[in-house]
């Protein structure tokens, strides 16, 4: 499932109360500029996201995002997706699948246009009026991120400190950049607004990445590319809150819980591989379910007693969802991860609200949550289930005030400890929805795993092999369009995804638009033992660990099988120029029928 985030426009009157000043830095003090990457993550809200996750950019789904109207079926070839501050169903409807009456179209993809950044040819699709209020709301976009994360973080966590480290917003679409809390008076002081033309940077490589910590004027910064954020409301206020709250999400996965636990493990870290298996096991998906309707009826109702059981009735099946098997006590941390990050969001908003204390900014927090909650299942979405849970479990723990021994525990199993659980029958009409769900559902799956299975085995197709190496910073970012699945090709462990991927190889770089992949992680075993021994070791054993990662170490491999007639071979290089795939004069060998694409 994707997630769809937005851009959003600022009150002028935040001006006045923000107290920074604008100051627009020239081509010449801009050129002195230097920026290079420090770390080497880019997590998923599984947008990311979540998306997880999590897929962020959607930059080439044809088609249009509907919502629909209450009581109305998704129609089939239709995808559910979430899209932040939109309550209700909302879809994807493919190219080709009408708009259900009654329904409301939020974004058509034939009425948008592709904007590309000269530089990195990275591919976004942005509406002129998306990109008109862009241009309006970013400076003040800017304002707003410092008061939140430099100036109140610590009202979100007294763990959360962003003072020393510099915020950069970039959109390629506008060309332009805004730095806050400059650490370097050359460039200018704390409270100033810096504005740049991203023509101007040396480094192109913060260009193409979503989010990340990096070097810029020598200095830690937060970097977020706010075009991948530009949503599909028309409405500018909801669109403000849409970019401010992702901003804030990631912020807190790169500073806060790495500051609270500097062993903190990501998604991808602790679970390696985020595919589902074919025939999906779907019982643990009616176990969440469950917990998250009982958890919005306890968050919905006023009666202390009545929250209280709602909450026991969500923790029996929070019980009976862990001892199903190992792997969900496992997951069962990402409630934590991705729920704390989420609240957050909501704590944001409350300090733009004017709350001044930890106290005022937790309930506040709360309302704000319980106006944006979705009252529909996560259906199929697991990834999904973690943001809902875990942040409807803080929203909980705040409402009742019993948060004074909560730290940094598991909100879910500290609501399970204080209360217990009630043995309950749960929603039927709930679980028969998700059963339903799901057996159309593992239909697409199988769909989707007998078309690579037929393209693998057909002479009619290329194999080309890709290889993701680490030592390019902008080959970190990732979308996915749909569900990854687990898969097995010649004895190896890889996954089925769609993929959205800018790769860099060489002094070339290769353009992946939705497009069905195999993806492979080499030496995934190799990194789960450097993992552990970074969570076993010190700060100085983890940066030399690092420092030992050799240059041509390979992230992952991705296989793409491409038509045949859609390959253009000459002697040793191939192009590929198709809606999907774009290479052009890669460099290749071929072993045992694979086109394996080098680092030239």
């Amino acid at each position: 499932m994707k997630r769809i985030f937005a851009v959003l426009l600022i009150s002028v009157l935040m001006i006045n109360l923000i107290g920074c000043h604008t100051k627009k830095e020239n081509k010449t003090q801009s050129s002195n500029q230097t920026s290079k990457s420090k770390v080497n993550s880019s997590e998923k809200d599984i947008q990311d996201k979540e998306d997880i996750e999590d897929a962020q950019n959607g930059n080439s789904f044809n088609g249009r995002v509907v919502l629909l109207g209450e009581g109305m079926e998704i129609p089939e070839g239709a995808e559910k997706v979430q899209v932040d501050g939109v309550t209700g169903n909302t879809i994807l409807l493919p190219e080709g699948v009408p708009v259900p009456e009654g329904a409301k179209v939020l974004f058509d993809s034939n009425t948008a246009t592709s904007t590309d950044s000269e530089e990195d040819g990275y591919e976004i699709i942005i509406t002129k009026e998306q990109k008109d209020k862009l241009r309006e709301v970013f400076p003040q976009l800017c304002r707003e991120t410092k008061e939140i994360l430099v100036d109140n973080a610590h009202l979100i966590d007294p763990k959360f400190d962003m003072k020393k480290i510099q915020i950069l917003l970039i959109s390629n679409a506008l060309h332009t950049a805004y730095l806050v809390n400059s650490q370097d008076k050359k460039y200018g002081e704390k409270d100033e607004l810096i504005e740049y033309s991203t023509d101007t940077f040396k480094d192109k490589s913060i260009l193409v990445q979503s989010y990340n910590i990096v070097e810029f004027n020598n200095k830690p910064t937060y970097i977020v590319r706010v075009d991948d954020m530009i949503g599909l409301s028309a409405d500018i206020d909801s669109m403000k809150t849409l970019i401010l709250k992702f901003i804030v999400h990631e912020a807190v996965h790169l500073v806060l819980q790495k500051a609270k636990d500097k062993n903190m493990i990501t998604m991808e870290e602790v679970i390696g591989n985020r595919a589902v298996k074919y025939p999906i096991e779907y019982q643990s998906r009616i176990y969440r379910n469950q917990m998250i309707y009982f958890y919005n009826q306890a968050l919905l109702t006023t009666d202390e007693q009545e929250k209280i059981s709602n909450i026991k009735k969500a923790n029996y099946f929070y019980k009976k969802y862990l001892d199903q098997n190992e792997d969900n006590k496992s997951k069962s941390g990402f409630d934590k991860i991705e729920g704390e990050a989420r609240i957050a969001e909501y704590k944001a908003l409350a300090i733009l609200e004017g709350n001044k204390t930890v106290e005022d900014v937790n309930k506040n927090a709360v309302k704000l949550l319980i106006k944006d909650m979705d009252l529909t299942n996560s259906g199929t979405n697991e990834n999904l289930e973690y943001y809902i849970i875990g942040s409807t479990a803080y929203g909980l723990i705040y409402d009742l005030g019993i948060e004074k021994n909560l730290d940094y525990n598991n909100p879910v199993k500290y609501l399970l400890d204080k209360y217990g659980v009630m043995e309950n029958e749960g929603n039927k009409e709930l679980t028969t929805n998700i059963t339903n769900e799901f057996e159309e559902y593992n239909k697409n799956i199988k769909a989707r795993v007998e078309d690579i299975t037929n393209k693998l085995q057909s002479n009619d197709y290329i194999k080309i092999v890709i290889p993701v190496h680490s030592k390019y910073t902008e080959n970190q970012s990732v979308a996915f369009d749909k569900e990854s699945i687990q898969y097995e090709y010649k004895n190896k462990k890889v996954t089925i995804n769609s993929m959205s991927k800018e790769i860099r190889l060489g002094n070339g770089r290769i353009l992946l638009k939705s497009a069905q992949v195999l993806s492979e992680s080499p030496d995934f075993e190799q990194l789960n033992l450097m993992n552990e021994k970074v969570i076993e070791g010190n700060e100085s054993e983890e940066q030399e660990m690092l420092s030992n990662v050799p240059d041509d170490f390979v992230m992952e491999q991705i296989y793409v099988m491409v038509p045949k007639k859609e390959v253009d071979i000459d002697n040793d290089r191939l192009s590929v120029q198709t809606k999907q795939v774009q290479i052009y004069d890669a460099k290749f060998i071929e072993k045992d029928g694979m086109y394996y694409l080098e680092d030239k």
